[in-house]
């Protein structure tokens, strides 16, 4: 008796922590209600709705750690990403230094979501040579039914030294 009571327990277990691995996983992403049963407990999952237009689930926020407190050159900067509509974003970043600098750079990457990751979708770089202050957008036409999200990297050199950080936007699903 004691067995079986273990077995229970044990596929009880088992079964909560596959259902939870595969909800923090993003499964299930589709409007759907799964049912799970063991011999002595049932649980039931719905699943996360998307938003109209969206062909996957929404994408987690970023924790961007974007800090400077530990830069030499750097000082501030900013990231976005903005639907301009027709299927078109514009992804915006600039930096600040606190002295004027060999050269200030933005590194951006455009990043799409599937619904489990985010995939780079191209790239552009820019830079400004002997400036403190650097602020550049760039244009991408984008798939709709996805979100989108700018990654970008902020960058400064000066006699040989160099330093970066990287920063993302919030996400934004492009419909149309």
């Amino acid at each position: 008796m004691k067995r079986r009571f273990n077995r229970k327990v044990m596929t009880m277990t088992t079964t909560a922590m596959l259902a939870s691995i595969m909800l923090v996983g993003g499964a299930g992403a589709e409007a759907a209600t799964s049912n799970v049963s063991t011999d002595a407990v049932s649980f039931e999952f719905k699943a996360a709705v998307r938003e109209p237009g969206a062909l996957t689930s929404k994408p987690p926020e970023p924790i961007s750690l974007f800090a400077f407190s530990n830069m030499k050159y750097l000082v501030g900067g900013s990231t976005t990403i903005n639907d301009l509509g027709n299927n078109k974003v514009e992804m915006f970043g600039d930096n600040v230094a606190n002295t004027t600098v060999n050269s200030l750079g933005l590194d951006f990457v455009i990043q799409r979501w599937t619904g489990s990751a985010w995939i780079d979708s191209g790239s552009t770089s820019v830079n400004k040579q002997n400036v403190s202050y650097q602020s550049s957008s760039v244009i991408y036409n984008v798939a709709p039914g996805y979100y989108y999200r700018n990654q970008c990297t902020h960058w400064a050199s000066k006699g040989g030294y160099y330093e970066q950080t990287i920063a993302y936007s919030s996400s934004a699903l492009i419909v149309n």
